[in-house]
């Protein structure tokens, strides 16, 4: 009976062409709807770069809300126009959005919304103004410098850096600049006022000296604009992936919101 018994059991777990084909069925089906959810409502982001400290470090991974800005159909923000299901929001000023890098669209990047469509924008020696207002800045206490400091990476510790919180809007967040300028790229410094075109938008990094953004490149098209970061879900720095030479874990990030 037991031999009986045996062979049956083999006989089931035999693999037919058919039964193949149906867990090839039931993989792609999986695949298809874990990225279609990926695309329509919620995906992790990597952050590599230093563009954006003190509000994201190198090694952060976040969770960007895809749908913050309209519900598109699946797969859809895959092509140069995305389709929106519900009428699209527009992203507001101070807000931390990802979006496709307008010289390199399957780049993704991410930044601060510093202004929207209809506004102007100038800078003059490093400050911003929005029609025609500078935005508010204020020093941040020493004691909460030292503890960006500690979670910073090596090569921006060396550097004398001022930071700042900074209101935009309804958002209030914290930058940092390089305080003698030392490094800055003459063109950074200062921006001739400019009217932000329709359906675009200007970003910049939160790091303001050390930000590949729209005072290099230009606006940010809307149909480029893939969702508004939430939080950080890990921190780690991985040394032949991130700009730094060290590995570091930072499990005080671990649901830090992004402001």
């Amino acid at each position: 009976m037991s031999r009986t018994s045996n062979k049956k059991k083999a006989s089931k777990k035999k693999l037919t062409p058919k039964r193949i084909a149906l867990e090839i069925l039931y993989f792609a089906i999986m695949v298809f709807f874990v990225l279609a959810f990926r695309s329509t409502f919620f995906e992790p982001f990597h952050i590599p770069s230093g563009s954006m400290i003190p509000t994201l470090n190198i090694g952060d991974f976040i969770l960007v809300n895809k749908f913050s800005y309209g519900f598109k159909i699946p797969y859809s923000d895959w092509s140069e126009k995305p389709i929106y299901i519900s009428k699209p929001k527009m992203p507001k000023r101070g807000e931390v959005f990802i979006f496709k890098y307008p010289e390199k669209p399957k780049v993704n990047f991410i930044k601060r919304v510093m202004a929207v469509p209809g506004d102007t924008i100038e800078i003059i020696d490093g400050k911003i103004y929005i029609n025609d207002e500078p935005l508010t800045r204020m020093e941040i206490p020493p004691d909460l410098k030292r503890q960006l400091w500690s979670k910073m990476v090596e090569r921006f510790r060396r550097i004398d850096l001022d930071v700042y919180y900074e209101t935009n809007g309804e958002h209030t967040y914290l930058i940092q600049q390089e305080r003698n300028h030392n490094n800055w790229p003459i063109n950074t410094r200062d921006l001739a006022r400019t009217i932000v075109p329709e359906n675009m938008y200007f970003a910049m990094g939160d790091n303001r000296d050390f930000s590949q953004d729209s005072r290099f490149w230009g606006f940010v098209p809307f149909n480029y604009v893939k969702g508004k970061a939430m939080f950080v879900w890990f921190s780690l720095t991985i040394p032949w992936i991130d700009e730094t030479d060290n590995w570091l874990l930072r499990l005080d990030r671990i649901g830090t919101s992004i402001k």
